[in-house]
């Protein structure tokens, strides 16, 4: 999956003598174009040997460190702590990433959690060893990483507004009704006009009788000529 978070595997030629081999890699960014260049740091079990120790707090508890550390335990594909390198890189276009799934150089392992995503992403904006315009790709996923979780709560919380009670579906259909099947309305629900108004400002305080208030709706809505929309009255409930 070529989006922030995701881990990948993928066989490495540090050009170093000792040809490719097999290492993980997180990936920091998404891309929005074709020419935009994926971010991936390179993790590492051996942490300790190349990092102070004060570089290696997780959860970015050091601000401009080289490194992330991901406790054992925390995310099912790393065994071992395991330190994401942020002065160790791999940068990547969608047809290097394409080119290399054709030819098994590289695979997806796994999403990181949502938490940590954001946090790895937050301490890599905070590193000194990545530039300023990697730092920008980074922010700019992060921001629609945010914006994308907002919309899903929002939508959520509307999904979980509580149903309108019966009396407010009622004088919601009457609403768009004029004056003449208002007080036609009042007369057979026998409310006085007052006691709509009154109503319609409060409807959890109303205290009309729904059956009465149902039927004197169906009524008015059959005899209508103010041209308001005709509902079926009969789905209050």
């Amino acid at each position: 999956m070529h989006v922030a978070g995701a881990v990948w595997w993928g066989l490495v030629d540090f050009r170093d003598g000792a040809g490719e081999r097999k290492k993980y890699f997180i990936l920091l960014n998404e891309v929005e174009s074709d020419g935009e260049l994926f971010v991936c740091a390179v993790v590492t079990s051996q942490g300790t040997k190349r990092y102070a120790v004060r570089d290696t707090g997780p959860a970015c508890g050091c601000p401009s460190a080289p490194c992330y550390r991901i406790d054992r335990g925390q995310e099912a594909c790393f065994d071992l702590p395991t330190w994401v390198q942020f002065d160790n890189l791999i940068l990547l276009t969608r047809a290097d990433f394409e080119e290399f799934r054709r030819t098994g150089k590289v695979g997806f392992i796994q999403m990181l959690s949502s938490d940590r995503v954001r946090s790895v992403m937050n301490c890599a904006t905070k590193s000194d060893d990545l530039a300023g315009r990697y730092v920008d790709l980074i922010k700019r996923s992060l921001s629609a990483m945010n914006a994308r979780t907002a919309s899903v709560q929002a939508a959520k919380a509307a999904s979980k507004v509580a149903p309108k009670a019966p009396i407010e579906e009622l004088l919601e259909q009457l609403a768009p009704h004029g004056s003449h099947c208002r007080r036609e309305f009042c007369e057979l629900a026998r409310i006085s006009e007052a006691d709509l108004v009154a109503l319609m400002a409060a409807p959890q305080q109303g205290k009309l009788l729904l059956e009465d208030g149902v039927a004197a709706l169906e009524l008015v809505c059959e005899a209508c000529t103010c041209g308001a929309p005709r509902r079926d009255a009969s789905t209050v409930s």
